[in-house]
Order: structure tokens, then C-alpha cells, then sequence
């Protein structure tokens, strides 16, 4: 009976202790995952009311004290809309509110995820194969191949090579709701870089693809949309940015706010008829609740399922962790140990956005949860020492608050191995042809990465670093994948070395020391200054020399230094809008002509004088002027001679 009782005592101790033990284990797998920064049941916590308090804490401090105009938010889960709400003005200077039902905000980049869909309907009904040549489909143009085929996969996934070009993109008119032939042969873009050899984002790309919609169908891109993706899905209050179909007077206005947080008026324009395919939408946030659910729920009216899988699946990535999808970027997968790309997404959408409007869609596919935000009113600029509200900003919080991020496991690694990614990296998401590509190539990005203290770090973002700033830590994740310190942003290298990606979709090529816009800025700043000596020149006299040289190096290394900043400072410094087809490149052109026509003609005085001995070969004046002449044709090499290679 004893033996009995000690049994009994032995078995209960030990159930104790097994009780014990999975509450420990319980408690600190509980620990443990809310150490990684994930919420096991985070959608469960995605309900209005805890939503309505969130969001009207963010969206108020900002609009009440960083001098925020105006945006709304939608947010859906498991097919129905949880919150719905606008904020500010969708018209400050009418006291119009924004209302989430009734005010259509312009979308950008965020409505090519629709191009997308209705190039796979096109797909799916068998009128297009995706690795078919786009050339093939397109009756009005045909787009440069020059560095490899382009398929119709190509452009779907920003992977055929084209330069970013903004000009042309917007008018204040337009006149005919689809591009003319020789407008598409005006705005032809080049390959850059060999098709599907890397991901470089491209609004040329998916514009095209809006002009092939057009081509196979015999329909507008307006009037498709509306037939098989609006109207199907009930989303009555979405637009198409055709003056046939906007509702100018309802939209959202886009504001300009000063440094001074002063509110101005920002001029609309339409954007042009073959861009509409790369952000021509206006919705309002309850029509976008009606698009996220439908895509979270692969509703079979757009796509059968097999196509659905192909849209949201990853179809190329430059690291392990994110990618690109057909028309939507893969912000994290939910398997980020291997290098395949079939891992399941788990975040998914698209940005777009200017200086005086952004908005963002993330859609969550396996807790079935979607967020929509649209912003007016410059919304990135930082204000009394604050960084302004951006649709980043809100999703951000969003994450943090209802799910807690992706802890991503950090490592070290061998110096040696670090150093072969040392150097300078310049973006190339910009324009490398036509007027554009001067001023691009002096305003963008350029990164400077060095190893220090056993460490890869980068130095350089935000535009035009002449002095650099504060050099950001690249943290090692695996293979070539570094985490950007204080974000969540992934910095890949190529496996060759020669470029890097960073947050899926931009792209910098490496380049040599005199390769980036500081050596760019101080090679044309030693050419101005020794043509500002040209005035040294005209007033320094000496006998028996001809002075028709002197009179004309003064004006014309004026006009030539002006002609070389001309796009810096009209579109950098000035801030004119420079994505307009209007006078101000042909007043750049009659410039840049002007400089040549005269610089051919000091270059006869001076071979003339020489000839004439009327100077010495070896005398300051002499070698002044030969000075000068280098300088003005170094200029007309790189904005006369290299404009007229790439444009004709």
C-alpha cells in the first residue's frame, strides 16, 4: 500500500512538473515570438476599433502639427472593409474635405498592378503569349531591341532594359484619348542594359503594355478597363486620366507645400495617353477596399487561379527576401533561408507617387488583410525639424502596431569578402538619352561603399551628395544580401560585382571615380571657371593682335556655362515642371546650337592668328585661348554632339 502511495506521489510530482515545464516552454515561445517582432495571430487583432484609434492618432498629429493637406486610408480583411476614413482636404482652398466614398485621388504607379491584370486576361484568352517578342503585338511602334529580344514577360516584370524618361509624360490638354504613331516614335526609349538581365524599373514598360492592350484589342486602354476589370467588380468611382472620363472638379488637388509650410496650388495635368498604363488611375479608397478584397480572394472574374498564382508569385528578384511579380512588387517572402524563388509572398503591392501626391497598396495574402493610402500635399518634405507624412510612413505603423516586422537573421563575415563590394555606385533608374539625361546625371543618387571597422557601409542617399552624409551600416544577412541599418530595405550585389539593387527595383551600376555627379559637377566647375576667364581676356590688351576672339570668348563662355547648368538649375534649383513637352528644352536646344555655331568660328580666329603669326604659338595668350576653345568643345561634346548620336 505504501509502494502504492509513493507511485501515486511520484506519477502527480511528475505530472506537476510536466505542467510546469509546458507553461515555461509556452510562455517563452510567447517570448520568443514577440521578441522576433511577429504576432502569431496578428490578424485577429486587425478589428475597427482598435484600427479607428490608431489611425486617427497618426493621421491627426500630422495634420494638425507637420502641416499635412489631406489623404484617406481603407484597410480590409477576410473580404469585408474594417475601416474606412479620409483626413485634411482633398481642397484646401475650397474647404473640400477628403472622403474615402466620393474623392478620387490620382493612384501613379500604384494602377500599373491593373495594367498587369489585364495583359494576363489577354494572356489567359490566349491573344498573347508572355515570351512572345512584344514586337509582335504592337501595330503603332516598335520598341528598341538593340541589347536583346524583349517578350511581353520582359516588360510585365521590369526586366527589358529601358531607360526612365520623364519627359513628355504630362500635359496640361490632351487632345485624343490614344497615342498617335509619331508621338510613340517621339518619346522611343533605349535599352540600356541587356533584356532580362536584371530588374530595372521602367514607366516606359508598363506604358507600352497599356499601347499593346490597345493594339490587340481595338479598344481604348479607358474603355478595357472599364468592360473587364471597373465595371465587373463594381467600382463605379475609379477613373481613367482621360478628359473623356475625369472628373476634374471632384478630384483630389494636388497642393505644393513650401520648405515654410506654406500651402500653394499645384497645376493639374493629364497624363499622356501612352502612359496611361503606368499611372493613369483616380479611385477613391472604398474602390480600392473593392479591389483588395478581390484580389486577396483571386476573384475569378478578373483571373482564373492559375494566373492569379503567376501575378502574385515571384518572377524575378535580385535576393532571396523580396522580388517582382507581374505588375506587383514582392516585398517579403514568408520563406527567406533559400534562394529559390517560389517562396510564398507574404507582403505584396505597390507604391506611386510625385512630389505632390503618393499612395501605397500592401496586401498581406495570408492573413487576408489589405491597406490603401493616398496622400495630396507633398507629403515627403520635413517640416520645423519633423519628416513629413507619407504613405511609408502609415503602412509602417501599420506593420508595427497589428503584426510587428520580419526579424531577419543578422551575421558576420570575412572583411576580404566585404571589400570585393567596395566603390562608387551610380543609380540608373534615369534618363540616359534626349535632353533629360544631363540634368539626371548631375541630381541622381550616387553611392559611395567602403569596408570600416570589419563593417560594409554606404554612403550617399538622398540626391546630389557633393559632401557626403552620414554612411549607413550595411548589415549581412546571406550570400550577397545586406539590411540597411534603421530600415527595413535590402541592399543586394550582383554576383559579378558590377551593379547593386536596392528595395527590389532600384538599381546602380559600379563606376570609376570621375563616373559619379560629384566628378561630373567638378569637372564642368574647373571648365566654367576657365571660361570665366575669357573676361580676363577682352580687356587685356596687347599690340598687334586681332580682337575678334577676345569679343566673342566672353558672351560665348557665358551662354556655354549657361547652356550646361541649364537643366540643374531650371529643374533642380528652380523646380519647372520638367515632365512637360514644352518651350523650355527648345530654348536649351537654340542655346547648345548657338555655343557650337560659335565655337567653330573662334576656332577659325584662332588657327587664322596662328597662321598669321599675329600670336605666338607659345604665348599666354596663345595657350589662353586654346584653353578656352578645349573647354567649349568638352561642353558641346557632352550636351551638343552626344544629344544629336542619341536622338537621330
Amino acid at each position: 500500500m505504501k509502494n502504492l502511495t509513493n507511485q501515486i506521489l511520484q506519477i502527480t510530482r511528475s505530472i506537476i512538473a510536466l505542467i510546469w515545464s509546458v507553461t515555461f516552454f509556452s510562455v517563452f515561445m510567447v517570448h520568443t515570438l514577440a521578441a522576433q517582432g511577429i504576432k502569431d495571430n496578428w490578424e485577429d487583432n486587425v478589428t475597427s476599433a482598435e484600427i479607428e484609434t490608431w489611425s486617427d492618432k497618426l493621421f491627426n498629429r500630422y495634420y494638425k502639427d507637420k502641416g499635412f493637406v489631406g489623404g484617406v486610408i481603407s484597410i480590409v480583411k477576410d473580404g469585408e472593409t474594417v475601416f474606412l476614413e479620409g483626413y485634411g482636404f482633398a481642397n484646401y482652398f475650397e474647404g473640400v474635405k477628403a472622403d474615402p466614398k466620393t474623392t478620387p485621388f490620382r493612384s501613379g504607379s500604384t494602377s500599373k498592378v491593373f495594367t498587369a491584370i489585364a495583359i494576363m486576361q489577354l494572356v489567359e484568352k490566349g491573344k498573347i503569349r508572355l515570351d512572345e517578342n512584344v514586337n509582335s503585338y504592337l501595330d503603332r511602334t516598335q520598341l528598341d531591341q538593340h541589347l536583346g529580344e524583349v517578350t511581353v514577360r520582359d516588360l510585365l516584370t521590369h526586366t527589358a532594359g529601358y531607360d526612365e524618361r520623364f519627359r513628355n509624360t504630362l500635359k496640361k490638354k490632351v487632345q485624343n484619348e490614344l497615342a498617335s504613331e509619331a508621338y510613340l516614335r517621339k518619346i522611343r526609349h533605349k535599352q540600356i542594359v541587356p533584356s532580362g538581365e536584371r530588374i530595372q524599373y521602367s514607366n516606359y514598360a508598363l506604358g507600352m503594355l497599356g499601347v499593346l492592350l490597345e493594339d490587340v484589342t481595338g479598344l481604348s486602354y479607358r474603355e478595357y478597363l472599364r468592360r473587364n476589370i471597373l465595371e465587373p467588380l463594381g467600382m463605379n468611382s475609379t477613373y481613367i486620366e482621360t478628359p473623356a472620363d475625369l472628373p476634374t472638379e471632384s478630384v483630389a488637388v494636388e497642393h505644393v507645400l513650401t520648405n515654410e509650410g506654406e500651402i500653394k496650388p499645384q497645376e493639374f495635368y493629364y497624363k499622356v495617353p501612352a502612359f496611361l498604363g503606368s499611372g493613369g488611375l483616380f479611385y477613391t479608397a472604398d474602390d480600392m477596399a473593392t479591389f483588395m478584397n478581390a484580389v486577396l480572394g483571386n476573384n475569378t472574374s478578373m483571373l482564373d487561379k492559375k494566373n492569379w498564382n503567376e501575378v502574385l508569385s515571384v518572377q524575378e528578384s535580385a535576393n532571396p527576401y523580396t522580388g517582382v511579380g507581374y505588375g506587383f512588387w514582392i516585398y517579403e517572402r514568408s520563406r527567406n533561408d533559400t534562394l529559390a524563388h517560389g517562396s510564398e509572398a507574404t507582403i505584396i503591392g505597390h507604391s506611386g507617387g510625385t512630389e505632390t501626391f503618393k499612395s501605397k497598396m500592401l496586401l498581406f495574402p495570408k492573413a487576408n488583410v489589405g491597406i490603401f493610402v493616398a496622400l495630396v500635399g507633398a507629403p515627403s518634405r520635413t517640416f520645423a525639424g519633423s519628416p513629413g507624412l507619407t504613405p511609408h510612413t502609415v503602412t509602417d505603423s501599420f506593420i508595427n502596431t497589428f503584426r510587428g516586422r520580419k526579424e531577419l537573421k543578422l551575421g558576420e563575415t570575412e572583411v576580404d569578402f566585404l571589400k570585393q563590394f567596395e566603390g562608387n555606385y551610380y543609380s540608373t533608374r534615369r534618363a540616359w538619352t534626349g535632353e533629360e539625361a544631363f540634368r539626371d546625371a548631375l541630381i541622381y543618387e550616387s553611392l559611395h561603399v567602403f569596408v570600416r571597422d570589419s563593417s560594409l557601409y554606404a554612403d550617399g542617399f538622398g540626391s546630389l551628395n557633393l559632401f557626403g552624409g552620414n554612411p549607413r551600416k550595411l548589415k549581412w544577412i546571406s550570400d550577397r544580401s545586406f539590411l540597411l541599418e534603421d530600415s527595413d530595405e535590402i541592399i543586394s550585389f550582383s554576383k559579378n560585382g558590377e551593379y547593386m539593387n536596392r528595395a527590389v527595383y532600384n538599381n546602380y551600376d559600379r563606376v570609376g571615380p570621375l563616373g559619379t555627379p560629384k566628378a561630373l559637377i567638378m569637372i564642368l566647375s574647373v571648365l566654367s571657371l576657365v571660361l570665366l576667364s575669357s573676361f580676363v581676356l577682352l580687356f587685356n590688351n596687347f599690340k598687334n593682335t586681332n580682337k575678334g576672339f577676345e569679343i566673342l570668348s566672353a558672351p560665348v563662355s557665358l551662354l556655354a556655362i549657361t547652356t550646361s547648368f541649364f537643366q540643374l538649375l531650371m529643374f533642380g534649383v528652380f523646380r519647372i515642371h520638367f515632365r512637360l513637352d514644352n518651350n523650355v528644352f527648345m530654348i536649351q536646344n537654340i542655346l547648345g546650337w548657338s555655343v557650337l555655331l560659335f565655337t567653330i568660328l573662334m576656332t577659325f580666329l584662332v588657327i587664322r592668328d596662328l597662321r598669321k603669326q599675329s600670336i605666338k604659338l607659345r604665348s599666354p595668350r596663345a595657350l589662353h585661348r586654346v584653353a578656352i576653345l578645349i573647354s567649349l568643345w568638352v561642353l558641346n561634346l557632352v550636351f551638343v554632339c552626344y544629344d544629336i548620336i542619341q536622338i537621330v
